[in-house]
């Protein structure tokens, strides 16, 4: 049975795209990319100073720019997505067209727990006060792109294996 050699993780911030992508990257042997790493990296700063010196929108038209560029140069991959990228411009429909795309669904509680332990200012959209909140309304607006995804899998501790039984039944 062959895996998909092109896997997008996408799903709220704290969701464990990134952990998640690298263990399955390691598995399946191949290369992993985070996108929100790629932008930082070509634009020279991070995503929190992006956000601050230049605004969201011209944020968006970067992240959308990176995705198209890395889809069309890149062959085999897995990747994690800004959790804000399936809900710009074309991104979601470009993603799953290309690649196999997981939504990775944790619930509310589990990510305002996992994102109270990170360093919530460099996520400029959650900053702030209102964690829980900004969290719930964040989800209920990205849920219908989210939801435009080859699979979803839902869980408060999705594993690595469980991503790969999952896509074992896609090939």
């Amino acid at each position: 049975m062959r895996l998909p050699d092109k896997v997008i993780l996408i799903g709220m911030p704290g969701s464990g795209k990134t952990t998640l992508g690298k263990q399955i990257a390691e598995s399946l042997s191949l290369p992993f990319f985070d996108l929100d790493s790629i932008i930082e990296s070509s634009a020279g700063k991070s995503i929190k100073s992006i956000f601050e010196d230049e605004g969201e929108e011209y944020f968006r038209k970067v992240e959308s720019e990176a995705v198209k560029k890395f889809l069309s140069d890149h062959s085999k991959f897995i990747m994690s997505s800004g959790g804000g990228t399936p809900c710009f411009f074309d991104n979601m429909d470009r993603m799953v067209e290309v690649a196999t795309v997981v939504f990775i669904d944790v619930p509310e509680t589990t990510l305002v727990d996992r994102l109270h332990t990170t360093n919530i200012t460099e996520r400029p959209l959650l900053s702030g006060v209102g964690l829980t909140e900004k969290i719930k309304n964040t989800l209920y607006k990205r849920r219908v792109f989210y939801e435009k995804a080859h699979f979803t899998i839902t869980g408060t501790n999705i594993s690595s294996s469980e991503v790969m039984r999952l896509l074992e039944k896609e090939a």
